[in-house]
């Protein structure tokens, strides 16, 4: 099943699918007007989706994903600039499939999902997260469980953000 989101309703539209998403693996892939694809980026867990707005004016839709770093701990890995059309897809499950997010140029963003939230993704971020934060205090030993629990808050924290 496919749906095309009304504008009027990409904010809250946002929030929605970044929660509905949120930690499940996606896989990237931006194409120019000409249908030649300039970018890929596999199989990433998705944090969120978030307008970029120059005033009141929607001028980009940005998809952020988790990076094995402290800081930033997730950065976003596609801004569609000019948003024309946000297309949704759904299985016969109702669960989201892919989304398109097309430009006003032309280009377009396709982001599918491979399966549902996976745990392990979940696991390996906060772990990926936490030795960045080990090696930022010079590799020294003994804080580890200290590391994890601020690299797990920090994602906590951001995941927040695209849903509120």
């Amino acid at each position: 099943m496919t749906t095309e989101i009304r504008r009027s309703d990409w904010s809250r539209f946002c929030k929605k699918f970044s929660q509905n998403n949120q930690f499940r693996p996606a896989q990237v892939r931006v194409t120019e007007s000409g249908h030649r694809v300039v970018a890929t980026a596999e199989c990433f867990p998705l944090v969120g989706m978030a307008l970029r707005k120059r005033g009141r004016l929607i001028d980009g839709i940005e998809l952020y994903t988790g990076q094995p770093v402290a800081d930033p701990i997730a950065e976003p890995v596609v801004t569609v600039m000019d948003p024309a059309e946000v297309i949704l897809e759904k299985d016969p499950a109702g669960t989201d499939r892919a989304l398109k997010i097309k430009s006003k140029d032309g280009a377009e963003a396709r982001i599918e999902f491979s399966r549902e939230s996976v745990p392990d993704l979940w696991h390996d971020l906060i772990e990926k997260a936490a030795y960045a934060l080990y090696e930022r205090r010079g590799l020294a030993h003994g804080d580890d469980r200290d590391d994890w629990h601020e690299a797990r808050r920090r994602l906590e924290q951001l995941g927040q953000q695209f849903i509120q």
